[in-house]
């Protein structure tokens, strides 16, 4: 195969990419440039956040109201504590500027399932520090537990992290 020339791209604004709004905000994470964003094709929306330490006024803007959002659920708490990894780079994943635990993801989900999003899938899990079953179960338990029932007030499904996911019709 013939090396095509690839260019980043950075939005600073709201973009028209492939006929879709593409509407970039920015994320708290350690990583210069940063960012999530909401899409918006006719009269539906995606939010997608990944890399973010904490949920900010600005994310909550990019996903509030979408009809689908990604987010990371990087991490299990538990499993974290008793990891290999180093104290330095377990400080630095529970940070501000870090990535959001499944118990975050969940309640920010939650919060996102109250005001009327009704899909969600779960990505960017840590190989080392969650799994898809822990991630979704925690997630679950806080969506029931708020007296949401899946099927009925919201969908949820885990990313694959090394082969295509089951495709989302909404």
């Amino acid at each position: 195969c013939a090396e095509k020339d690839t260019q980043l791209v950075e939005l600073s604004g709201p973009s028209d990419i492939a006929g879709m709004g593409v509407i970039p905000f920015d994320t708290p994470h350690d990583v210069a440039h940063s960012q999530g964003f909401r899409l918006e094709a006719g009269e539906r929306t995606v939010g997608f956040a990944t890399d973010l330490g904490r949920v900010t006024p600005e994310i909550w803007e990019g996903l509030y109201g979408a009809d689908l959002v990604f987010l990371e659920a990087n991490y299990d708490e538990a499993m974290l504590a008793v990891s290999s990894y180093p104290y330095y780079l377990k400080t630095r994943i529970r940070s501000d500027r870090g990535h959001l635990s499944n118990t975050d993801s969940a309640q920010c989900i939650r919060r996102l399932a109250l005001s009327g999003t009704g899909r969600f899938i779960l990505g960017h899990l840590s190989k080392e520090n969650n799994t898809p079953d822990l991630a979704g179960q925690t997630v679950r338990q806080v969506l029931v537990e708020s007296g949401l029932e899946e099927g009925r007030d919201f969908l949820l499904q885990v990313a694959r992290r090394l082969e295509p996911s089951q495709p989302v019709c909404f």
